[in-house]
């Protein structure tokens, strides 16, 4: 990149910083640079305004979703409750009457 290219890239990138910070333009309104701080406060400018127009995710969604999920999950627990509870008194059972067997040989 030549140097007055590098300069330039420069002065673009001070006026897209400036929008945020509210800086005015250091240079007078006849100067070639003063121009090129403009673009970069504008790009700058379209920038915020892209990206605060557009959320990254939609809240209400995502949260109903996940409200779905967690009560899935938990009718998924309660039945699995139920059953190992069944399958411990089977065993349960099962280790009596062997015991009883054994006592009564």
């Amino acid at each position: 990149m030549s140097p007055e290219a590098e300069l330039r890239l420069r002065i673009y990138q001070e006026g897209q910083r400036a929008y945020l910070s509210g800086s005015p333009c250091p240079y007078d309104g006849w100067d070639w640079r003063a121009k090129i701080w403009d673009k970069g406060v504008a790009a700058g400018e379209a920038y915020c305004n892209q990206t605060d127009s557009e959320p990254a995710y939609e809240v209400e969604p995502t949260l109903q979703m996940l409200k779905a999920e967690i009560a899935e999950l938990r009718s998924e627990v309660e039945y699995l409750n139920k059953y190992l509870s069944n399958e411990i008194n089977d065993l349960r059972d099962d280790m009596y009457s062997l015991n009883d067997e054994r006592r009564e040989e």
